[in-house]
């Protein structure tokens, strides 16, 4: 099971992302987040920390997609879903690490690797400062809220 404060963590980069997606809008869907997997799970992998997550880049249903997976946990952790029409947890969507519509084909660092190289270089790279200083944004703003509990 997702801890409380993982699934405020995930929302929250969820939202950012989503931010950014709305300034941004000549990339994808912001509503949806369509085009933005890759961007989110390797926000999303950074913010929750690298020793505990996975970067999956792989298929959804045959699309596809990237994910983060909490090790310990063994979760899939998708904050993209909802472009392919999972709407759960406000577009966190949480699930066991072995369902079959989740295929997983890299992992840290050649997943990393693909992500900033490959799969979604024209964004990351064209706004690669501003992701950049977002991750350490919601690094700060986890950081506070855990010293602070």
């Amino acid at each position: 099971m997702i801890s409380a404060e993982q699934f405020k963590t995930c929302l929250q980069v969820r939202n950012k992302i989503q931010e950014f997606a709305y300034k941004h809008r000549h990339i994808g869907c912001p509503k949806t987040l369509e085009c933005y997997c890759a961007i989110a799970s390797y926000a999303l992998k950074h913010t929750l920390g690298s020793e505990t997550t996975d970067l999956v880049v792989g298929t959804y249903d045959d699309n596809d997609h990237c994910w983060v997976v909490l090790k310990e946990q063994e979760l899939v952790v998708d904050i993209t879903a909802t472009q392919f029409g999972v709407y759960s947890n406000q577009g966190v969507f949480v699930v066991p690490n072995k369902v079959d519509f989740y295929v997983p084909k890299r992992t840290n660092p050649s997943a990393s690797f693909f992500v900033n190289w490959q799969y979604q270089s024209p964004y990351h790279g064209e706004h690669h400062e501003e992701l950049k200083q977002l991750i350490v944004e919601l690094r700060g703003t986890v950081n506070e809220q855990t010293s602070n509990n």
